[in-house]
């Protein structure tokens, strides 16, 4: 009877030790499948991230490809009713119409080189001037009034080529996607001789059309 007992003692024992074996090796097994779908989520968070970004990507591609983008072209210098003036071209070299056209320029007398960034025009609410659209392709004439005529000192600093007169506009518009945009441009004499203000170059500072 003693011996009966004995075995089955060992038999639970061994049952036991197989239980608990058979118990660890599904934890292992549960364990690695845990860390492999952990693994398979991440790679399917960085797949869906990747896929997003390609998405985003190919939108502002094409939105670049159809914006407008209005370019400020053929500046001239005026001299009308007692003051400078300027006149120029808007085109949209874009492929969409740009909206809500609005612009302000400045034409002056100043220092060559200037002695300080050219500050950008603020446009709010209360701004009067007219808006309007500018289609593909089309050349808009545009022209602003600027500052008195130059002085006889003023002539003589820009005979001297110490100062220049300088051509500033600045515009802002919409795209069809109604994102907004601007755009800047100024130019500056050449060799001036009495009323002659010759050539006009890009300036340095004021271009930087987005």
């Amino acid at each position: 009877m003693e011996n009966i007992v004995k075995t089955s003692d060992w038999m639970m024992f061994w049952v036991t030790i197989a239980l608990a074996l058979i118990g660890l090796a599904q934890f292992v097994m549960f364990y690695r499948q845990l860390k492999a779908m952990r693994a398979g989520l991440a790679d399917t968070a960085a797949a869906a991230e990747a896929a997003v970004a390609n998405v985003n990507t190919l939108k502002q591609t094409g939105v670049a490809q159809l914006r407008a983008y209005l370019a400020i072209t053929q500046p001239a210098y005026i001299q009308r009713n007692g003051q400078m003036g300027m006149e120029f071209k808007l085109k949209n070299v874009g492929s969409t119409p740009a909206f809500g056209v609005r612009f302000k320029a400045r034409v002056f007398v100043a220092p060559f080189p200037l002695q300080e960034p050219l500050a950008r025009f603020q446009f709010d609410e209360s701004f009067g001037g007219s808006t309007y659209a500018v289609f593909p392709g089309v050349d808009v004439d545009a022209q602003e009034p600027g500052d008195d005529l130059p002085s006889t000192e003023q002539w003589a600093q820009l005979s001297q080529k110490t100062h220049a007169i300088y051509l500033y506009v600045q515009l802002t518009y919409k795209d069809a996607f109604t994102d907004s945009h601007e755009t800047r441009a100024c130019w500056h004499s050449g060799a001036v001789i009495g009323g002659d203000t010759g050539h006009f170059y890009a300036y340095r500072d004021g271009n930087d059309a987005t």
